[in-house]
C-alpha cells in the first residue's frame, strides 16, 4: 500500500516532527523542516503568480461590469502531467464538463453548499478553451455585453 505525503507536511507531534523513510519513520533535523516549509511557501507564491497571470491574460476583463471568478489548480502533490488524459485528448471539452458536471452534483458538493450555490457557477461557463498549460472556461459569446473587445486589444479566444 501506498501513502503518498501530504500537501501540508511536515506535521509537528510531540514536539517533533517526523519523516517518512523506505520502511520506517525518523525524527526530522531542523534542516529539512525549514527547506519542507520554505518549498511550501514557494509553492503558494508560485500558484499566486498563475492567478495574477490569469487574470492579467483574461479577454474578458474589460468587458461591462461583469463579475469574474478567478480559480487556479494545480496538483500539490503529484506528476505535472496528471490532467493530460483530460486536457490532452482529442474529446477533452466533453471531459472537462463531464469532470464539471460529476463536481456540481457530488453528494460533497451538496453538503457543502445545500440549496445555495454560488453565482455565477461553472454552469455559466460552458465554453471551453485551449491555453498553453491547460484549458479555460468562458461564456458564450452571445452572454456578453459587448462581444468586441476594446479598440487596441486582441483577444485570446
Amino acid at each position: 500500500m501506498h501513502i503518498p505525503a501530504g500537501p501540508v507536511a511536515p506535521h509537528m507531534v510531540d514536539n517533533r516532527y517526523f519523516g517518512r523513510g523506505d520502511k520506517t519513520k525518523y525524527q526530522m533535523g531542523d534542516n529539512e523542516v525549514v527547506s519542507l516549509h520554505a518549498r511550501r511557501r514557494n509553492t503558494e507564491a508560485d500558484i499566486l503568480t498563475l492567478l495574477r497571470k490569469e487574470m492579467d491574460e483574461d479577454p474578458l476583463r474589460d468587458v461591462g461590469a461583469r463579475s469574474h471568478l478567478f480559480l487556479v489548480a494545480q496538483p500539490t502533490a503529484g506528476r505535472r502531467d496528471m490532467c493530460l488524459p483530460i486536457t490532452g485528448a482529442r474529446d477533452w471539452n466533453i471531459r472537462l464538463h463531464t469532470l464539471i458536471q460529476q463536481a456540481r452534483t457530488s453528494p460533497r458538493t451538496q453538503a457543502a453548499l445545500p440549496g445555495t450555490g454560488f453565482h455565477p457557477d461553472l454552469s455559466s461557463a460552458p465554453q471551453g478553451h485551449r491555453r498553453a498549460r491547460g484549458v479555460a472556461l468562458s461564456p458564450q459569446h452571445s452572454d456578453l455585453a459587448a462581444s468586441a473587445p476594446p479598440k487596441g486589444r486582441s483577444s485570446d479566444a
